[in-house]
């Protein structure tokens, strides 16, 4: 079960303002001033919120941001916590809970291709490969590897050894970063930690629609976040 996706949210909030929005998507027709000023409030609110039911039920309560932050921390303790319980041994545990904790650091640079060294000096991918797998299967993360062509089939062009790996829940990735919803729904975010935040919605948003996710970059040059072939 993922964590409630955009759509879902603006349907807890605002199901008239959805429905007009699907209206406005099918005819082609721009949403009113007021109505986008709507929308785009509520999409704020959910980049801070995300969509975790425990999360959104807080925030439709009591809609007190220090509240959902908590509720936000608690869930992600609960994770470290379950590594421990559920990890056979105790070094794998270890090892899950440093990939899970670097998440925000990898995600801060402007390069968002995931590196060992970010988990510890000398960290390799033999040690940590288990550990993706596991937090992959656990539906903590989201994993999008490098296509070197944009060709169909782009399961053909995949590059394993390259990749990026996204927080499975926008809100808990705030959390997790420790970014303030005042930057957010202020938009004062600076450009790097702001196309982090975004990316990590988009990534969320494709893979609750069950897109296999990838991503395509030249030489450094030029890079497309997330590429799909219909």
């Amino acid at each position: 079960m993922y964590p409630l996706t955009f759509e879902e949210f603006l349907l807890e909030f605002n199901q008239k303002l959805a429905e007009l929005i699907r209206e406005s998507y099918t005819s082609d027709e721009p949403l009113s001033e007021g109505l986008h000023k709507q929308a785009l409030d509520l999409y704020l609110q959910y980049l801070v919120v995300g969509g975790m039911p425990e999360v959104v039920e807080e925030y439709r309560k009591n809609a007190n941001y220090t509240m959902v932050r908590a509720k936000q921390i608690s869930i992600c303790n609960n994770y470290v916590s379950d590594m421990n319980k559920h990890t056979e041994t105790k070094t794998q545990a270890i090892r899950n809970e440093a990939v899970y904790n670097t998440l925000p650091s990898q995600l801060a640079k402007e390069n968002r291709k995931f590196q060992y060294a970010k988990i510890k000096s000398g960290a390799r991918a033999n040690d940590y490969e288990n550990s993706l797998g596991w937090l992959e299967k656990a539906s903590l993360i989201i994993r999008c590897n490098k296509a070197s062509e944009g060709k169909e089939p782009l399961a053909s062009y995949e590059d394993f050894l390259s990749f990026k790996v996204y927080m499975s829940d926008v809100g808990l990735y705030c959390a997790k970063s420790n970014i303030s919803h005042l930057s957010v729904l202020g938009r004062t975010m600076g450009d790097t930690a702001k196309g982090a935040l975004i990316e990590n919605y988009v990534a969320q948003q494709l893979h609750a629609k069950g897109h296999k996710l990838y991503y395509w970059e030249s030489n450094n040059q030029a890079e497309l976040d997330f590429i799909h072939m219909p």
